[in-house]
């Protein structure tokens, strides 16, 4: 593995702590402060809510000023978003607006380290910077990997932290430690990917402008390829972040699993996504090449969802989410490798942006529209993601090949 990547890597690793690290935490201290259920969602979803606004801004500012220092900044205000996330405990217990001072603060923390955590966008962009075009996919499955591993591990963290002496506040000391570490990591060991001769020589210092992710998504309106990979990642990232937000609720009512053997299910079903990823997806893509491999992960993907409902068994669900599981692992890198092949050097950190504010407003907006499919159909709302699913392969493959008798055209 290239060296290089490392420091991105333990980005990857501390962004999505960030994220899953809270999971079993922020229910208690939402409870010990006497908020609400409204009020943990709130704060849960908060993180990828600003990651959708940040993440064009500061891909677009990476193109411009370069990635080491976009990167620094950002990882400092994790790094503060953390302290800020710990001092929460030492705030009095008056209220304003009906919630307690400890509740806001927390909720500030979130929103920033949400702000920063949107330099996923520049840790994309890095790695296409350093990887070559022919081992784009293997390198951005290496990073799925780390994902892969940061969901399984994080609750996992979160909760023994939480359940020591110190409460929530051994969590956020233990981020803070790990975010300094990445830190120091950041300044020591990544070099500048992006030299000046390939950086955009003009930034749009609008933040509206630069949060307007559909008027970046114009900007390659000729690209039929861009145009339909985008859209297919959108759909894509609905899809996924549907079906897992509601995947406890579904094995606890199907199967009558209490709390210790969904965790136990979720952490054995979370090594598929290492494995895949660290194992699988580049033995495909070498083999078929990154659009057949899109294609074929969608069909996966798909037939798993449609599966589901009918599994009577644990072992017979846990051998389906394994297919869905591969059909996942199969999108996430190709995607990413697609479309920073298809764009300049200067627009990397752009297009990745682009990708992380698609993935983070699927992330806000999906649970609440799993959680409603789920109410009114239970597990049948599975059947509904593997059709919209299976027309989004449908639509790929008839974008994929307008794009080659485009390109056919054009060289003719």
């Amino acid at each position: 593995m290239n060296k290089k990547l490392f420091p991105a890597l333990l980005l990857t690793l501390v962004n999505t702590l960030g994220f899953s690290i809270l999971i079993p935490v922020l229910p208690f201290v939402v409870k010990d402060y006497g908020a609400s259920e409204i009020v943990f969602g709130v704060l849960l979803s908060a993180y990828s809510s600003f990651q959708f606004l940040a993440a064009p801004f500061l891909g677009s500012l990476s193109d411009y000023w370069g990635r080491k220092p976009v990167l620094m900044i950002t990882q400092l205000g994790t790094l503060l978003s953390w302290v800020l996330f710990a001092s929460a405990a030492w705030f009095d217990s008056s209220a304003m607006l009906g919630l307690s001072l400890s509740i806001w603060v927390i909720g500030l923390a979130r929103i920033m380290d949400g702000i920063t955590g949107g330099n996923t966008s520049v840790t994309n962009a890095y790695i296409s910077d350093i990887t070559e075009d022919d081992k784009k996919t293997a390198n951005f499955g290496i990073q799925g990997a780390v994902f892969g591993a940061g969901m399984i591990i994080g609750p996992a963290i979160g909760g023994f932290t939480m359940s020591t002496s110190l409460g929530y506040i051994g969590t956020a000391l233990f981020a803070i430690v790990l975010s300094t570490i990445t830190l120091i990591s950041i300044w020591l060991f990544l070099d500048e990917s992006l030299p000046p001769e390939d950086r955009t020589k003009t930034l749009d210092k609008n933040f509206l402008h630069q949060i307007n992710v559909l008027a970046k998504v114009r900007k390659w309106k000729n690209n039929q390829t861009v145009q339909t990979v985008i859209q297919l990642r959108f759909i894509f990232g609905l899809m996924l972040a549907s079906y897992t937000s509601i995947i406890s609720l579904y094995i606890i009512d199907e199967f009558g699993l209490d709390e210790k053997q969904v965790a136990y299910f979720l952490a054995f079903v979370g090594s598929f996504m290492i494995f895949n990823q660290a194992v699988v997806v580049k033995r495909v893509v070498k083999w078929m090449g990154d659009f057949p491999t899109l294609l074929l992960g969608l069909g996966l993907m798909a037939i798993g969802l449609g599966l589901m409902p009918l599994a009577t068994e644990i072992w017979q669900y846990t051998i389906i989410y394994y297919l869905t599981n591969l059909g996942v692992s199969l999108i996430i890198p190709t995607v990413l490798s697609v479309l920073t092949r298809q764009v300049t050097k200067s627009e990397q950190g752009e297009i990745t942006g682009v990708v992380e504010s698609i993935s983070a407003f699927s992330l806000a907006l999906a649970p609440v529209i799993a959680g409603w499919g789920y109410f009114h159909l239970k597990g049948d709302v599975f059947y509904v993601f593997g059709v919209i699913t299976a027309v989004a392969l449908i639509w790929f493959w008839w974008g994929y090949k307008q794009s080659r008798k485009t390109q056919r055209s054009v060289s003719n």
